[in-house]
C-alpha cells in the first residue's frame, strides 16, 4: 500500500510539473516591468500581456514569433513606432484587447500572417496603419526584393498558411491583409 501511495504522489507531482509548464504565461506590464520586458518574459511560449496601467512604448516593439497565442489585455498602451509580430509558422492567433494610443505620427502595425483578432476593447486614439503580413521595405534591406518573383531570398515575404483578422474595434487610417 505504502508502494502504490508513494508511486501516486509522485505521478501527481510529475504531472503537476508538466501541466504546469505547458500553461501560458501571464505577465504584467506596470512599474519596471515594460512590455518589451514582457515579451522577454513569455519566452517564446505564448500567453497573456495584462497592462495594469497606462503605459508608453517609445520605439514600438516585437514579438517575436510564440509558440501558443498572446493576448495584450488591460490600460492603455501609447507607442511611438511601429508594431511587429514574428512570421507565423505556426498558425497562433494574437488578440490586441486593449486601448491603443499613437504617440504622435502614424504606427504602423504588422501581422506576420498570424491570426490576428482586434476585441471590442480595441480603440485607437491617433493614426494606425494595420497590414496583416509584413513591411517589404525593411525586408528589402534583408534580400526580399522581387516580390512577384518567387526566390529564395524573398520567402519571407509570402505565407502559404492561412490566416485571419477579425475586427471588432477600433479605427485604422489604413487597413491591408497583405504587405506594405
Amino acid at each position: 500500500m505504502k508502494k502504490l501511495i508513494t508511486a501516486f504522489l509522485l505521478t501527481a507531482l510529475v504531472c503537476l510539473f508538466v501541466c504546469s509548464s505547458m500553461a501560458a504565461e501571464t505577465v504584467t506590464v506596470g512599474g519596471d516591468m515594460t512590455i518589451a520586458k514582457a515579451i522577454e518574459a513569455l519566452g517564446g511560449k505564448g500567453g497573456t500581456i495584462v497592462i495594469s496601467e497606462p503605459t508608453s512604448s517609445a520605439r514600438g516593439f516585437t514579438l517575436p514569433e510564440q509558440e501558443g497565442d498572446v493576448i495584450f489585455t488591460g490600460a492603455e498602451l501609447t507607442v511611438g513606432g511601429p508594431i511587429s509580430i514574428g512570421k507565423n509558422t505556426n498558425n497562433n492567433t494574437v488578440t490586441f484587447d486593449m486601448p491603443l494610443k499613437v504617440k504622435s505620427g502614424t504606427v504602423r502595425m504588422f501581422g506576420g500572417f498570424n491570426s490576428v483578432k482586434f476585441t471590442e476593447k480595441f480603440t485607437v486614439s491617433g493614426d494606425l496603419e494595420f497590414y496583416g503580413g509584413v513591411n517589404t521595405v525593411r525586408a528589402g534591406a534583408a534580400g526580399c526584393t522581387d516580390i512577384p518573383a518567387w526566390t529564395e531570398e524573398n520567402k519571407t515575404c509570402v505565407t502559404e498558411l492561412p490566416y485571419s483578422i477579425t475586427v471588432d474595434g477600433g479605427t485604422f487610417s489604413v487597413f491591408e491583409g497583405g504587405n506594405f
